[in-house]
């Protein structure tokens, strides 16, 4: 896929509020640092930012219409991912997923852009509107037209398959998607409710009906949130999906905007003065006054301990950051006149006047700080994952992504849990420790077992130092960051190599060569090979088979080979495709390997908006 750059212009602010600098009625913190970055400066519009860890995704005009574009964080590289003669807008980010709507030149479609492997697949294709997507892992949920009034669909990006999910004679609009559960707004008349969608069981479930004026429902995690009036005033519920109990939080004075974020729900309460924001914590059942003043806060979002809003007033709109833990608030611009902050973990992005038009800026709050003489220096991450440096020697933001899908599974080895990319941006001096939370619940045996695995580039190297079962944490230390996994041994580890190491769907090829390595102090010559499976369903050809030095490494090697058409049936095309091998030694202990291959479809164009797959409703 060609891609194409937009204008970009990257100047860093480094933004140091010192103790004394007050807004009227709000707390400051005596050093709260971080970095300002313009992401678009050019002579046109840019809206409607959103940022999901490494990556920022808005649309702007291209001169001619909408299109949009895509940021990437650590490389500071902006790429243009739509190229059309259409508006293309409203993007939405999650993971490695781009989703979005764009007018095919009759009516509203939903697109999707996968940032891994560059392709974008059209989603619909029908005679009417679909707008509004969301997406949450392979989930995409959004909104369409049917002829009559507005029904709710679901796409799996995994499996290809879509699904309309409501189908009735009133408006479902907006739904939201976290893990398996869908929620959204259903207006019948004359009263609206909540409704939630369960996935795997596709059962539909009503937790509220009322008056009009719900607010639209907001998931993450166990919880939902809505507003809805009760009483007379516009009141905040949330229901708890494990305990099928509905809480409603406010019971005075006008509230709304709820929006949630693990334990904690924050909104905009209306009082005398204007609008205030609140923070209610689930898990404590305590409600904080974030803001006190005489100005209007209004539109805040939430993101571990980072929440953030606007706040008017003076002829400006400025961008608020409140943090949990230290009560302290920040304001992130000055003199500005902002719109649309969101804020994914420490990462901050909004609009504003740059010159004559619009323009995207992005706000990273460091939470990662020289250690001043004071070392270790230890960072808590949220979801109980921190990261504890020897030494920082300057200033930084680090945060960790997590992710289902583990890159190169590590043989002989169980994976628990997810794959946990740590990054920081913080300059430091290795070793560092990393800890990780763990489910005791999910653990086959003892959990003293455990081991925890980190990615070099070219193995997985067992990191493990410690297991706190009363804590259920498990710590590594490690030369250098990013992905780590942890789980339990399965049996004998081994290192594969494949050849060719990218495979042509479109190819008639008849085997693909396999060379295997075994862990210190093993044979090859010990390994089964007549127990040999690739990918669960693949069988090793019998013969030939070889020890040799294939890497020229002096470490001996099995050579295998498998079926190639066999294989390609089960594979996709993808960059980084995962390949399990299975086994065992003669002593019959359990053995495995993985690694990835690059699988390409030459046969097959890249989808793009003028020749994009589609599932027709």
């Amino acid at each position: 896929m060609t891609r194409k750059r937009s204008r970009f212009k990257s100047s860093t602010l480094l933004i140091i509020f010192v103790l004394g600098l007050i807004l009227t009625g709000a707390h400051f913190a005596s050093a709260a640092l971080f970095e300002t970055s313009q992401l678009t400066d050019n002579s046109f519009d840019d809206y409607y930012p959103r940022v999901d860890g490494d990556y920022v995704v808005w649309f702007g005009e291209d001169g001619n219409d909408q299109e949009i574009f895509l940021h990437t964080i650590s490389s500071a590289n902006t790429t243009q991912i739509t190229s059309n003669s259409y508006d293309d807008k409203w993007p939405q980010v999650a993971r490695k997923q781009v989703v979005w709507y764009g007018h095919d030149g009759n009516d509203y479609e939903i697109f999707a852009f996968d940032i891994s492997t560059g392709d974008t697949t059209q989603l619909t294709d029908n005679s009417y509107d679909d707008i509004n997507p969301q997406v949450d892992g392979d989930n995409v949920v959004w909104y369409g037209w049917d002829g009559n009034d507005w029904e709710v669909s679901l796409y799996n990006l995994y499996t290809g398959t879509a699904t309309q999910i409501t189908d009735n004679t009133y408006d479902d609009r907006r739904p939201e998607v976290s893990g398996d559960k869908i929620v959204w707004r259903a207006e019948g008349s004359p009263t609206y409710s909540v409704s939630m969608y369960d996935i795997p069981s596709t059962d539909t479930t009503s937790l509220a009906i009322g008056a009009r004026h719900w607010a639209f429902p907001q998931i993450g995690g166990d919880h939902i949130v809505w507003g809805s009036v009760i009483d007379g005033y516009n009141a905040v519920s949330f229901y708890d999906i494990s305990t099928e109990t509905t809480t409603q939080i406010t019971y005075d004075s006008h509230n709304y905007f709820p929006q949630m974020d693990g334990s904690n729900v924050v909104w905009d309460g209306l009082l005398p003065t204007g609008l205030e924001i609140f923070l209610y914590n689930f898990a404590e059942s305590t409600t904080t006054r974030v803001t006190n003043d005489s100005l209007w806060d209004w539109y805040p979002q939430i993101s571990g301990d980072n929440v953030v809003w606007l706040q008017y007033g003076n002829g400006v709109r400025e961008v608020m950051l409140y943090q949990i833990e230290s009560g302290e608030t920040t304001a992130l611009t000055s003199g500005s006149f902002a719109h649309e902050p969101r804020v994914d973990a420490g990462r901050v992005v909004w609009t504003a006047k740059e010159g004559i038009d619009w323009g995207i800026f992005l706000a990273t709050i460091n939470n990662t700080f020289a250690g001043a003489g004071v070392a270790p220096v230890s960072v808590d991450i949220e979801g109980d994952v921190s990261v504890t440096f020897t030494d920082v020697t300057s200033d930084g933001y680090t945060f960790s992504t997590e992710s289902s899908t583990v890159s190169v599974p590590p043989g002989g080895f169980a994976v628990l849990g997810n794959q946990f990319d740590i990054t920081t941006t913080a300059e430091y001096v290795a070793p560092v420790n990393v800890t990780l939370p763990y489910d005791e619940n999910e653990v086959p045996g003892d959990e003293s077992d455990l081991k925890m695995y980190h990615w070099d580039g070219s193995i997985w190297e067992d990191v493990t130092v410690s297991v706190d079962t009363t804590n259920n944490t498990i710590t590594g230390e490690s030369s250098s960051m990013s992905p780590f996994v942890f789980g339990n041994p399965t049996g004998v580890s081994a290192n594969i190599d494949f050849d060719p190491d990218t495979l042509n769907l479109k190819s008639k090829g008849n085997y693909i060569t396999a060379y295997i390595e075994l862990e210190a102090g093993r044979e090859v010559a010990n390994i089964n090979i007549g127990s040999l499976i690739l990918n669960g369903s693949v069988p090793v050809e019998l013969s030939p088979s070889e020890i040799g030095d294939h890497d020229n490494d002096g470490i001996a090697d099995l050579m295998v080979k498998f079926d190639r058409s066999s294989l390609q049936a089960g594979l996709l095309p993808g960059d980084q495709v995962n390949l399990t091998l299975l086994g065992s030694l003669l002593t019959g202990e359990p053995l495995s390997a993985a690694n990835t291959i690059r699988v390409i479809d030459k046969g097959k164009a890249h989808a793009d908006e003028n020749n994009a797959s589609s599932v027709q409703f």
